[in-house]
Parts: structure tokens; sequence; C-alpha cells
């Protein structure tokens, strides 16, 4: 019988105190007596949950599931959530990562996900050895999460292969996983929390304490445009747009209508500037014009 050592749990090294990781614990207890000759075959069936994007109310969940019956090892379930960063692919690759940490050194899993972007994404980091440069890390989105996938996979030195299986079809071992993740939003007392020290990442970026796990340059140019929104629509002159319903993102794709993201054009910027104007009705004077158009006012 092989039973998880708590001095050096993988677990324990990842996750704050909560009642998930009590769960896993368990589950981790569960799985540790079956020594197949040194084989270890686990297979999960994962998924994860967005619901509400864009509201107050929204929320990811996940789960899993070990419902193999090869080598008579036991069904084990799972299924928790974890909060910031919503995106259905964030789910995907949480379950994965907490699978991954409930098996035996040197086992041998197979996943099953709907996730093709997750798949696509583990190949890639595989082919490196599931080693990360700073470079690499703050150019992909949910990096904490795939640095921990990292760790997880060459302190165990695990083997893992992912395939795809069809979402919503006839497959009831998927089927009942989706529905298990679903029914997991509703449950306010089972989450996720990871410790900031999981990854060996010497500087991780932050913003207001929150630990940014994004694309770095996006969330960069997110916040800029958003700082460069407030400033304008707080502009006195501005102050009528406060009262209105006002589709910013439509707004500013029409000033930028005729601007390639890669170019920088004199003409562009001009036309740029002349729209800006006449928004906020700041409309030039005709020696304004004549510096502008010349030939239009030549006497």
């Amino acid at each position: 019988m092989i039973l998880p050592n708590l001095q050096n749990n993988i677990i324990l090294d990842l996750l704050d105190l909560s009642t998930s990781r009590n769960d896993l614990l368990r589950i981790q207890r569960t799985l540790a007596p079956f020594d197949n000759n040194n084989y270890h075959l686990f297979e999960f069936y994962t998924d994860g949950s967005l619901i509400d994007l864009n509201a107050e109310q929204c929320s990811i969940s996940c789960a899993f599931a070990q419902i193999s019956d090869l080598f008579e090892i036991p069904h084990v379930e799972f299924y928790s959530t974890i909060d910031k960063w919503p995106s259905a692919y964030r789910g995907e690759l949480l379950v994965i990562i907490l699978a991954l940490s409930v098996v035996l050194p040197n086992s041998r899993i197979i996943i099953k996900t709907d996730s093709l972007n997750v798949i696509t994404q583990y190949e890639k980091i595989k082919k490196s050895h599931f080693t990360q440069t700073s470079r690499e890390y703050f150019k992909t989105n949910d990096n904490f999460l795939w640095a921990i996938l990292c760790r997880i996979i060459l302190s165990l030195n695990l083997h893992v292969k992912m395939f795809k299986v069809a979402a919503h079809s006839s497959d009831e071992d998927n089927n009942y996983i989706d529905s298990l993740a679903k029914n997991t939003h509703l449950d306010q007392n089972r989450y996720i929390i990871f410790r900031r020290d999981t990854v060996n990442m010497k500087i991780l970026s932050c913003w207001n304490g929150i630990l940014i796990e994004n694309r770095l340059h996006s969330f960069i140019k997110t916040i800029s445009n958003y700082k460069g929104l407030e400033k304008f629509i707080n502009l006195n002159r501005n102050s009528k747009y406060h009262q209105l319903e006002v589709d910013w993102m439509s707004t500013f794709q029409c000033l930028n209508c005729d601007i390639v993201n890669n170019e920088t054009s004199v003409s562009s910027s001009k036309i740029k500037a002349q729209k800006v104007h006449l928004l906020i009705e700041e409309i030039p004077t005709i020696e304004k014009m004549k510096k502008s158009f010349f030939d239009m006012y030549d006497e």
C-alpha cells in the first residue's frame, strides 16, 4: 500500500486551507493504495462551466471524475469553483490541474475534455518539456495555472495524454460531468485558493493586490484604455454624456475606422483629431480651417 506523504504533499504545497482542499486530500488517500505493478493508469473526465459573464454574479465552476473500471480503481469525483479572470477555458484548465494533483507519482493519466484550446496549449508546452521562460509566461492567458500544471507534471513525473470529446454528445460520462460542473455554481462553500509561492517565477505581476493571470501586455493596454476613457468622460465639456447611455466601444471604433493597428499614418491621425473635435463640439474657426485647407479658402 502507498500512502501520500503529508510532509511533501503536492496538494498542501499548492492550495490554502478550504473544504475543496480537504476533499482532494480524501480522494488522494482513496487512490493511493492502488499499486498496479508500478503502472498506475487513471482516466478522468473533466469539464468547466462559466455563467453570467460580464455580470456581478459571474461564476466559474469545474468538475472531474475517475469513472474507469480499469484495474478496479474506485470511482471518485470532485467539483469546485474559482474566482477572478472569468472564462470557460479557465475552468477547463483548473479541473485538469486538480485531477493531476490527486494521482500517484509516475502515473499515466488519460484526460478526456471537450476543450480543444486547452489540448492545443498543452501540446505546445509539452514540446518545451514543461518549462517556460518569463517571456512565454507573461504572453500566456491563465499563465499562473499553466505554471502550476507544469510543476505538478514535473514533480510527480506524470505521463499525461489528453483526448477531445464532443460536448453535449451521446457520451453519458461526459454529460454527467458537464451536469456536475454546472450544478456546482450554486455551492458557495466550494472554492479553490492557490498559494502565491506555488510557481517558480521570481516576479509575479499584480494590480491592486490581485495577481494578473492573463497576458500582461493586453492587461496593461486594457487598463490604459479605461483610464483614458475615464479622463475623457470626466472633462467638463463632456458632462452632458454622464446621463446618457453611450456605446463608447462603437464610438471609438468609428473614430478609428481607417486606422491600421500596426501602422502610424499622419493623415489618419489628422482625420481622427478632427472627428474628436467635432464630437466635443470644438469647431475650428475659419482662420484655423484656412491653415488646414488652404486651397479651399484661398482668396
